[in-house]
Formats: C-alpha cells, structure tokens, sequence
C-alpha cells in the first residue's frame, strides 16, 4: 500500500544498519515506478503477489545492489524451461531497469550497464 510504504522503508533502513546488512530498497522502487506511470501493473490481479513487471523490477533493484552495476541494458526477459519469461515490453524493462539504477544506486537515468549514456 502507497501510504505504508515510507514508514516501511524506514523500518527496513533501520534494521539493516542496526544488523550491517545489506538493503535491496525493492518497495520504494515499486513506489517510484508507480508515480512514474501509474498504469503498470506491478501486482498479480490476485493484488497481494508480484506480476512479472513487478518480479522483474524487484529482480533488477536486487541485481544493482549486488553488483553494484546498473540494470539498464539487462535483457527484458530470460528462458525458463524453454519459455521466454517474463514478455515485457522492452519500453516497460527499460523503465523498471532505469527505476532500479535511480533507487538503488543513486544513478539518474544510466544509460547502460557501464554507465555511459
């Protein structure tokens, strides 16, 4: 929910300083994507499980954090069992990938995966 989820990123910031952990800020990816272009749909229709724009977003904020490497660049899909997943528009991964770099890296509209525009 879009009013819970500053005070829930806060909480998460907290415990991950407090533990030395690392923080994958997916949630406030999800948020700003959303104010971005309020027509993705980053929910399954069942409203509470990720759909693959909002699996994919979360994998990319994931992959960044990690790395330390932008996402922008990355495929817009992958094959598992033979079966290209998810089918995102490349404009959709383009964005998410973009969203994942701003949040979780700090970097505003990368260009591609070594960083040049």
């Amino acid at each position: 929910h879009p009013q819970t989820q500053a005070g829930i990123a806060e909480a998460y910031a907290s415990i991950a300083a407090e533990l030395g952990a690392v923080l994958a800020p997916a949630g406030l990816a999800w948020q700003r994507a959303l104010h971005l272009d309020p027509a993705l749909e980053l929910h399954h229709a069942d409203g509470r499980h990720a759909s693959a724009a909002g699996s994919y977003l979360a994998a990319c904020v994931l992959c960044a954090v990690l790395t330390g490497a932008s996402p922008v660049g990355l495929p817009a899909g992958f094959v598992i069992e033979g079966k290209r997943r998810p089918e995102l528009p490349p404009a959709t991964a383009g964005l998410l990938q973009r969203v994942a770099a701003e949040v979780a890296l700090g970097a505003e509209e990368c260009g591609s995966r070594d960083g040049r525009s």
